[in-house]
């Protein structure tokens, strides 16, 4: 299956909340006692077709700096992660 790498939209955020709950119990990460709604964060989607099949998503904290908060691949041993990673840390 072809996919593509494209920045989150403010259309993507339900189909977010449901896979971030489905995956992970809960559309909220904790991290360093902070708490994020992580379908309100930035970040990537991998998309073949309409299918989400990975997602990745960041904060950028007080100082400007950005720090990566979740990554899911969907799909096994086909690049999506480390193409997800890259296009983050471009």
């Amino acid at each position: 299956m072809k996919w593509t790498i494209e920045r989150i939209q403010p259309g993507d955020r339900e189909k977010i909340i449901q896979l971030v709950i489905n995956n992970w119990g809960s559309e909220v990460m904790v991290v360093h006692d902070e708490c994020f709604h992580l379908a309100e964060q930035p970040g990537f989607l991998a998309k073949g077709g309409q299918q989400i099949l990975g997602l990745l998503t960041y904060r950028i904290d007080q100082n400007t700096d950005a720090e990566l908060l979740s990554l899911d691949s969907f799909q096994e041993n086909v690049g999506i992660g480390s193409a997800l990673v890259k296009d983050f840390a471009d």
